[in-house]
């Protein structure tokens, strides 16, 4: 099977209609284990199949997503932090949503991690994007973007790069594009600011959490109502 994996992984990328081929690699790589399925894929370039995904056909967006859904999470955050920012980044600005909450939920995974968080906060662009990914349509890629950058202000660096550098400037833009963006924004700071009293800290001096504060006490009780149901 693993011999399988290997040979269709290097086959796909070339190929015109790659899909009974993509469809065989899904049925690989969902027959073995996530452990052994990692020692399998570690050593491989996944160049060629995230190219793929960079198609109008939708079945082959969807089997690959599938597949590097299964691929990536056998993956350890590290390799995937060192191996697979750009297309991870890239991910982030696809068309297709799918795509989008694959790459986010997989930046989620990294930031959660001690050594391969790093290699995210020295990329303020990549952070920039996923914030960016708070103001698109889509609720549910919307939602992994919230949790991926909860996740990276449980770190003091974290903290640091959301709330002390240019990425605060990018929260309050995309805050700024319409009411139901900016409550989004809101979500974020109350979940960052419910981690420890230095995240509260770091929200406070934000000026989010006066913000949400004067919008519940305001005068406008359309937007006070909305708060509150928030």
């Amino acid at each position: 099977m693993a011999a399988s994996i290997e040979s269709l992984l290097s086959e796909i990328s070339g190929l015109e209609d790659p899909i009974e081929e993509l469809q065989n690699l899904k049925t690989a790589v969902l027959a073995i284990p996530l452990n052994l399925l990692g020692e399998t894929v570690s050593g491989l370039r996944l160049e060629g199949l995230f190219s793929l995904l960079n198609t109008n056909d939708r079945t082959q967006i969807e089997l690959c997503v599938g597949i590097l859904s299964r691929i990536l999470q056998a993956l350890d955050p590290l390799h995937l932090a060192q191996n697979c920012r750009v297309e991870l980044q890239g991910g982030l600005n696809h068309s297709d949503d799918l795509v989008k909450i694959l790459a986010v939920s997989q930046i989620g995974r990294i930031v959660e991690h001690s050594d391969a968080v790093t290699e995210i906060l020295n990329n303020q662009n990549l952070l920039k994007d996923v914030i960016h990914c708070i103001g698109l349509e889509k609720m549910s890629v919307a939602k992994e973007a919230i949790q991926a950058l909860s996740k990276l202000a449980h770190t003091k660096a974290g903290l640091d790069a959301l709330f002390q550098s240019n990425l605060l400037k990018d929260l309050k833009d995309v805050m700024a594009t319409n009411d139901v963006i900016r409550y989004r924004v809101y979500e974020l700071v109350v979940d960052v600011s419910s981690v420890s009293p230095v995240s509260l800290g770091y929200c406070a001096n934000s000026g989010f959490i006066s913000q949400l504060l004067g919008e519940l006490t305001g005068d406008d009780v359309l937007v006070r109502a909305t708060a509150m149901r928030w």
